[in-house]
């Protein structure tokens, strides 16, 4: 019954609930800096790979994590000094579920769409070297 209070209405658009006082929220909040900083390493790490293919699905995750993570990190600052209206739960769903949708955008890219274009080019590089 606690978790379903979670999305009835009077939760998800109340003004103003306060800081956030469980050890979760910090845990959040440190989950969030440690996927900027990784991200950020595997951005300068993989700057040096010459496979294209990689860097542009870095490049996506990349763009993913570190916008949802400033913006995830702006709303839980928000809710610490209590700002009205941008405090709002409905704030933090709306951004878990964008997030989720880009996700799987990335994660459909990487699995389905990459593994295609590398079919493609490798048929079209062998028909070239038949080619006067």
């Amino acid at each position: 019954m606690q978790v379903m209070n979670l999305f009835s209405p009077d939760y998800l658009f109340q003004r103003n609930l306060g800081p956030f006082t469980s050890n979760l929220a910090w845990f959040f909040l440190g989950l969030l800096g440690l996927g900027l900083l990784v991200t950020l390493w595997l951005r300068f790490k993989v700057a040096k790979n010459k496979d294209i293919f990689t860097k542009k699905v870095l490049k996506r995750f990349f763009t993913l994590v570190w916008t949802m993570g400033w913006v995830g990190i702006v709303l839980w600052t928000f809710r610490q000094v209590n700002a009205q209206y941008l405090s709002a739960p409905i704030l933090l769903l709306i951004w878990a579920l964008i997030s989720a949708f880009w996700l799987v955008f990335v994660l459909r890219y990487w699995l389905k769409i990459v593994p295609d274009r590398r079919k493609r080019l490798a048929l079209e590089t062998s028909r070239k070297q038949y080619l006067p």
